[in-house]
Parts: structure tokens; C-alpha cells; sequence
């Protein structure tokens, strides 16, 4: 589920992926 931004892809990237 992608709830980050950009700039957040870079810090959990995790959080994107998942």
C-alpha cells in the first residue's frame, strides 16, 4: 500500500513496498 511520498520512500521504503 503506498501511503509515503517520495521523500518518505527514501527513508522506509518498506512502507511503500508492503
Amino acid at each position: 500500500m503506498v501511503e509515503s511520498k517520495n521523500s518518505d520512500t527514501v527513508h522506509s521504503p518498506i512502507v511503500t513496498y508492503a
